[in-house]
């Protein structure tokens, strides 16, 4: 956890990186919460349209070998919702050049002297502008990763 930054448009301009999964729904209530006693974020969105939630678990594992890995699951509680994903990577808080590259099930981000980070997801993934992106439609109950 004491690398450097990969999203940091929050904070800096949108070329600084940013991880994106969000429904349609541009009139919908959102709400964020971490559930009891654990370091999992869960945000919803409720909208006569559809009800959506995305829940962030990052698994550490004990093993010095071991990768952390972030899961990001949307679920579509109510409704029928399209979901939008943008995961932008840009190393070393968006000074270090990164690379996107698509294989056939993920897409890989890479830059000089940084560690790579691997994106894959139950739905395809394209390239746009050095960026993973995806646009997919859920109905009632349906969940993606």
């Amino acid at each position: 956890f004491d690398s450097p930054s990969i999203f940091c448009s929050l904070l800096d301009t949108p070329e600084a990186g940013i991880f994106q999964l969000t429904p349609n729904l541009p009139e919908a209530r959102r709400e964020q919460i971490y559930l009891p006693d654990t370091n999992v974020l869960q945000t919803r969105w409720l909208s006569d349209e559809a009800v959506v939630e995305v829940t962030d678990l990052l698994c550490v594992s004990e093993a010095v070998d071991d990768l952390p890995l972030l899961i990001r699951r949307v679920r579509v509680v109510s409704g029928t919702a399209t979901i939008h994903l943008r995961c932008a990577v840009r190393h070393d808080y968006a000074r270090a050049l990164t690379h996107a590259s698509a294989d056939e099930n993920a897409v890989l981000f890479t830059a000089d002297g940084q560690p790579g980070l691997r994106l894959a997801g139950s739905h395809a993934l394209q390239l746009d502008n050095q960026a993973a992106v995806a646009t997919f439609t859920l109905g009632q109950e349906e969940s993606a990763e």
